[in-house]
């Protein structure tokens, strides 16, 4: 998990990594899909980010799962085959 903590976090110690990069690369990255890791390399070799310990954040990045793009986060709940659909009141 990546968390941003603002000054000094006395839990934390030293970050292995330090990852310097755009909103705009952040946005292209976030939207990447299972295609990161190529996509945040190829971004490192343009220069567009800036890692101190490649080594770390990949580490790190080995981690990421990549949700199903097609998960159906709402269903509508089955109406039995003999009855009416009715409004749903409150």
């Amino acid at each position: 998990m990546l968390i941003y903590v603002e000054g000094q976090d006395t839990l934390a110690g030293k970050p292995q990594a330090t990852i310097n990069l755009t909103r705009a690369a952040l946005d292209e990255l976030a939207l990447a899909g299972i295609q990161f890791k190529k996509n945040f390399d190829a971004a490192v070799s343009k220069g567009d980010i800036q890692v101190d310990d490649q080594a770390a954040a990949d580490t790190a990045f080995g981690y990421l799962t990549f949700p199903d793009p097609v998960f159906p986060i709402v269903t509508p709940r089955p109406v039995p085959s003999d009855q009416e659909p009715r409004p749903v009141t409150n």
